[in-house]
């Protein structure tokens, strides 16, 4: 059997500090989001249309700063990646 030569990308350590941040970041967002997954999920207290007007207000905002937030780090890690993926290799 013939050894075969692998290659190995060469990842710089601040594209890793880069990437565990964004993972930070995005981790950050859990508990927002569960207070929207409670709101959305709550069938069962009575109807007060001023109370949902008022929390699906407070909602949509927070949803709308998310998505934009999202939108943004994934569009970054998406660079980086691509950017890693296309960076030098090392022979061993």
């Amino acid at each position: 059997m013939k050894n075969q030569p692998y290659c190995i990308k060469a990842i710089p350590y601040h594209d890793l500090l880069a990437l565990q941040e964004t993972m930070e970041r995005l981790t950050s967002w859990q508990e927002p989001l569960t207070v929207l997954e409670q709101f959305f999920s709550d069938q069962s207290s009575p109807v007060n249309k001023r109370k949902i007007i008022q929390e699906y207000h407070a909602c949509a905002q927070l949803f709308q700063i998310f998505h934009a937030d999202y939108k943004q780090h994934i569009k970054q890690e998406n660079e980086q990646l691509r950017q890693m993926i296309a960076g030098k290799k090392l022979n061993k």
